[in-house]
């Protein structure tokens, strides 16, 4: 078994990720409607949307769960220094 990288993860999910924004703009397509000009710059458009949007939701969610899990760090040292002086 191979250990995964941090940056292995982070591409296999960046991959994936742009896999299914490609999937889901793609589902609705009419067979006809792939050979026409105005039809591709239009996904071309929708794709970029989606995926803009979709990567600026997740970024949000990122950014929100960092700064939870700082908040924690900061309780649990001001808690942990606050023991000490007590102590002295």
């Amino acid at each position: 078994m191979t250990k995964e990288t941090i940056i292995t993860k982070l591409e296999k999910g960046r991959a994936e990720f742009a896999y299914r924004c490609v999937e889901d703009s793609l589902i609705n397509l009419k067979p006809f409607e792939l050979n026409s000009k105005r039809f591709l710059e239009g996904a071309v458009k929708e794709i970029k949307e989606s995926v803009l949007d979709k990567m600026e939701k997740q970024i949000k969610e990122k950014i929100e769960q960092l700064l939870r899990l700082l908040q924690n760090i900061f309780k649990k040292r001001n808690s942990q220094n606050y023991l000490r002086r007590k102590k002295r």
